[in-house]
């Protein structure tokens, strides 16, 4: 069994974290044991959780002012209704090849 040191398995976390694959899926490709992989990746996590827990809300969120709009008064520039009952409304600019794509 092949043992793996804190800075190799933080690199390969790191790595995993951007590959957007599973976890199993990274350790197979790699040739790491489910298992361990799993075992580092909880430490990893663990490690994480005190940096978030600690952040304060008030640093992580702006208060933004937002006029009101009456909304009677916007109206869509266009509005497709499938038979399944869903509806999708532009108020904006239609990009008429999103709207071919949607349709197609």
């Amino acid at each position: 069994m092949k043992r793996y040191d804190e800075k190799t398995m933080g690199e390969q976390y790191s790595s995993w974290r951007s590959s957007g694959q599973s976890k199993a899926d990274y350790a197979a490709e790699k040739g790491i044991r489910r298992r361990t992989f799993y075992y580092w990746s909880r430490k990893f996590d663990r490690e994480a959780e005190p940096f978030f827990e600690s952040a304060d809300p008030s640093d992580s969120f702006a208060l933004m002012e937002v006029d009101r709009v009456d909304s009677s008064a916007v109206q869509p520039s266009a509005i497709i209704r499938f038979p399944s009952g869903v509806s999708i409304e532009w108020y904006d600019t239609l990009e008429i090849d999103l709207m071919k794509a949607l349709l197609h």
